[in-house]
């Protein structure tokens, strides 16, 4: 097993990060046109590009090692990234209380790469069946995009029903049965994070104002980083980098068609988001937001027990946990 030596880890430290891209293959071998293939042992080929192996790869690691053994090494918060190389691994995404994060891979190969020290993967599979319902002119590039994710940190929307799908579900809802067109939308979301979400609002929206003062301590620059980079085509958007409680004086009421709660999960901090927010709705709007599921423990969980207290069920809720109440005349329909 490769391990990244002192040197490696002073270089790391320093913040300097040499730029590289790899691709990782699991299974059997695949010809991938413009790489040549390197095998690193029976149960995982690495692919680098020209046959040149990077000098070193500081933040990564490669294993076939089981989960269990991995988790115990005494230097696991060295590395970014763990890449679990055997197709049958149970963990696709996991991270540990190191921090460090597990990811492996199905049919297919993945396509890692370092761009001025931030490491991005993009994943090629041979089961990646997206509907076809999803694969429209609005919404393919939105696909297309989310294929290319960041490590650094993690990127939040995978390409599935359960997330990314699940919210282009919510938003085609909410333009079947709304009477005023989304391109007339002015939307907020609270607890924004990287701004996927905020990339397909802004899409649909004539405007899309975003809070998230990102303090959370780890990768707290990162955070931002990649919101911005998810948002730099968009014109028609605003961040306000504070806490939903700090701003939400300073928008009118009966301003918004659409406000999304992502912010604090904690039973309290939805209640007081919900009791805030809902007066900037306009009489015929949307209230949404994320992380519905309601018998779950902790504080996905109380999600669901706030806002059914707060205002009751949900009109709809989606594959990805968001939820949409629906208002007219300021009432619920």
């Amino acid at each position: 097993m490769k391990r990244a030596d002192t040197e490696e880890r002073s270089t790391r430290k320093q913040g300097m990060m040499k730029d590289y891209k790899f691709i990782i293959q699991y299974g059997d071998k695949v010809k991938i046109k413009g790489y040549r293939i390197v095998s690193n042992g029976e149960s995982f080929r690495v692919f680098w590009p020209d046959n040149v192996e990077p000098l070193f790869i500081s933040e990564i690691m490669f294993t076939s090692e089981p989960f269990k053994a991995v988790e115990k090494w005494s230097n696991l918060s060295d590395y970014l990234v763990v890449f679990m190389t055997e197709p049958d691994n149970p963990y696709r995404y996991y991270r540990s209380k190191e921090g460090t994060q597990f990811a492996w891979g199905d049919n297919g190969y993945r396509m890692v790469e370092s761009r001025g020290g931030r490491i991005y993967h993009t994943w090629h599979g041979s089961n990646d069946n997206i509907p076809a319902k999803y694969l429209t002119p609005q919404w393919k590039p939105v696909i297309e995009k989310n294929k290319t994710k960041t490590l650094q940190p993690r990127a939040c929307r995978l390409i599935r029903p359960a997330s990314l799908l699940g919210l282009i579900d919510m938003i085609q809802y909410i333009e079947s049965v709304s009477d005023v067109p989304l391109n007339q939308f002015i939307g907020v979301e609270i607890g924004t994070y990287q701004g996927a979400a905020a990339d397909i609002f802004a899409r649909k929206f004539q405007w899309i104002w975003t809070v998230d003062p990102w303090t959370r301590k780890k990768h707290i620059g990162a955070v931002g980083d990649a919101y911005y980079e998810n948002m730099a085509k968009h014109k028609n958007s605003t961040h306000l980098q504070m806490r939903g409680d700090e701003v939400v004086g300073g928008f009118y009421d009966s301003m918004f068609d659409f406000i999304y709660i992502d912010a604090d999960h904690s039973y309290k901090a939805v209640v007081s988001d919900i009791e805030a927010w809902k007066p900037k709705l306009k009489p015929d709007g949307f209230l949404c937001g994320h992380d519905y599921m309601p018998g779950r423990e902790g504080r996905k969980g109380e999600v669901a027990s706030a806002l059914i207290d707060a205002i009751g069920k949900p009109d709809k809720v989606f594959d990805d946990s968001s939820w949409v109440v629906q208002y007219k005349g300021g009432e619920r329909i």
